[in-house]
C-alpha cells in the first residue's frame, strides 16, 4: 500500500504530549525530578504535563528541555509537524522556524 504527501495522516501531539513523551522516555525521570531539571516548581511542570497550564517563556523551558533531554527544542515546541518535503526542497519547521521565533519574542521584549 502507498500513500502520497496529501494522504498522509500524522497524530496530533499538544505540548503536553511532547513534555510527558521526553520526560518518559528521554529522561527516565518523575515529574517532581523533571522539575527540578528544569528549575522549576512540580506544580507548575505537573500543569504543563497535564495541559492546564503553559510556561510564561515557552521557548526558554523547550530549550532547557532539550538541554536536559537531547531532543531538539523545536520537537518540543511542535514546529517540526509537516510530512517530509520532496527531494531537493527545504523542509518546513525545525531548526530555522525556531529561530524566527526566538528572534520575534526578542524583539517584542526590547
Amino acid at each position: 500500500m502507498t500513500t502520497d504527501a496529501a494522504e498522509t495522516r500524522l497524530p496530533k501531539w499538544s505540548l503536553a504530549d511532547r513534555l510527558r513523551k521526553v520526560r518518559r522516555d528521554e529522561a527516565q525521570l518523575g515529574q517532581t525530578e523533571f522539575a527540578a531539571a528544569l528549575g522549576v516548581g512540580r506544580q507548575a511542570y505537573s500543569s504543563w504535563e497535564a495541559g492546564t497550564a503553559k510556561p510564561r517563556d515557552l521557548i526558554t523551558v523547550a530549550e532547557k528541555v532539550s538541554e536536559v533531554t537531547g531532543v531538539p527544542a523545536w520537537w518540543i515546541l511542535g514546529l517540526n509537524t509537516a510530512p517530509p518535503a520532496p527531494e531537493g526542497t527545504p523542509a518546513a519547521g525545525g531548526a530555522d522556524e525556531l529561530a524566527t521565533r526566538r528572534a520575534a519574542t526578542a524583539d517584542k521584549s526590547s
